[in-house]
C-alpha cells in the first residue's frame, strides 16, 4: 500500500469514527503494530484531530512507499500527537540504530515521545500466535503501557469498566482460546 492511500484511509476512518455519537472527535488516538506502526507515524503527521500515537515496532520510517511522497520521517514537523515506541532490542526487521534515529529525530523536533526498548525481545514480540516470537513479559508490559499512555493522552477512565479496560479484557480472553 502506498503512503498517499494510507493518508486517504486513515482521514476518511478518522472522519467516520469522529460523526459517530459515542465518539468524543477530539479525543482519537491511533495504535499500530509492524506496518500498522508505520501507519500510526504516518497518522501523528497527518490527521490534525489524533491525540496520541502508539507504534508497536512500526520502522521503515526512512523509506519512501509511493511515488512523490516522502518518508514518514520527513514529516515529522507535522506530528502533533504524543507518539509511545514500543520496540524490541533484536528486531530483525528494525535495527536498533533506527530506532535511535527516530528518537532523536522526534527529540530534534521537540515532539513529545516515549520509547521502550525491551531486551531480548525481537519483532512481533506481542504476537503470541508465534512462539519463536513472543516474549510474554515485553508483551505484557508493552499493552499496559499503551493503555496507561492512551488513558493519559485521551483523557479516558483508568478503571476497571473503561473501554480501554474492556478491550484489554477481550484480548486477553482471545488469547486464552487460542
Amino acid at each position: 500500500m502506498q503512503d498517499a492511500e494510507v493518508v486517504f484511509d486513515l482521514k476518511a476512518t478518522t472522519d467516520f469514527l469522529a460523526g459517530l455519537p459515542d465518539v468524543q472527535a477530539d479525543m482519537i488516538g491511533i495504535v499500530g503494530h509492524c506496518m500498522g506502526g508505520r501507519t500510526a507515524f504516518i497518522g501523528a503527521a497527518t490527521i490534525a484531530n489524533l491525540k496520541a500515537a502508539v507504534i508497536l515496532y512500526g520502522g521503515h520510517l526512512f523509506k519512501t512507499e509511493g511515488e512523490g511522497t516522502p518518508p514518514p520521517i520527513e514529516l515529522i514537523k507535522d506530528v502533533k500527537a504524543p507518539i509511545l515506541g514500543l520496540y524490541g532490542d533484536r528486531d530483525h526487521v528494525i535495527p536498533l540504530d533506527e530506532i535511535k534515529r527516530v528518537m532523536a529525530e522526534l527529540a530534534e523536533a521537540r515532539i513529545a515521545h516515549e520509547f521502550h526498548i525491551y531486551e531480548n525481545a525481537g519483532h512481533a514480540f506481542q504476537d503470541f500466535s508465534r512462539p519463536d516470537h513472543y516474549r510474554k513479559e515485553a508483551a505484557e508490559d508493552a499493552w499496559a503501557r499503551a493503555l496507561a499512555f492512551l488513558a493519559e493522552k485521551l483523557g479516558a477512565r483508568s478503571d476497571s469498566r473503561s473501554p480501554l479496560a474492556e478491550a484489554s479484557r477481550t484480548i486477553t480472553t482471545l488469547r486464552r482460546v487460542q
